[in-house]
């Protein structure tokens, strides 16, 4: 009884229909340049000045050294015996070229062609088929309970 139970499953388990054909995939790629800016840091520069006073007691700059990039502007003066320094720096955008790829997939494709009905099942046929699923059912249901039982 148990071996005719185990075949008859066995044969069951392994009957299944026809497979479904799949749609092609495609994958899809699109490559472009552009142009981004990039944001600068901060620039930085320094001035050492040697100051002396006269015999009036005037401040003027006896000798100077200074260090700094070519886009930072200074003004520097001396004024009633103050020194004034005026640093403005003019940050110069900096444009980089950047290469993007974008990548999409699993793009469905249209298949050309109607849509056609190959094979309609007979009302009988539908029939045999839910009588099946049932009898799947039950003889799981019915090991179940008998492996449970033991």
């Amino acid at each position: 009884m148990k071996k005719l139970l185990l075949i008859s499953l066995l044969v069951l388990l392994n009957t299944a229909c026809k497979p479904v054909q799949q749609v092609p995939i495609q994958t899809k790629t699109i490559v472009r340049d552009r142009l981004v800016n990039v944001p600068v840091p901060a620039d930085s520069s320094w001035f050492y000045a040697l100051l002396a006073c006269d015999s009036l007691n005037n401040v003027y700059v006896k000798s100077f050294n200074e260090s700094k990039s070519n886009t930072i502007n200074q003004n520097i003066s001396i004024q009633d015996n103050k020194l004034t320094g005026k640093f403005k720096s003019n940050p110069t955008p900096v444009q980089a070229k950047v290469h993007d790829s974008i990548v999409y997939q699993e793009v469905p494709v249209k298949v050309p062609g109607e849509t056609k009905t190959v094979y309609q099942m007979r009302w009988y046929q539908q029939a045999f088929m839910w009588i099946g699923i049932l009898a799947v059912v039950l003889i799981t249901i019915f090991t179940a309970w008998k492996l449970m039982k033991k």
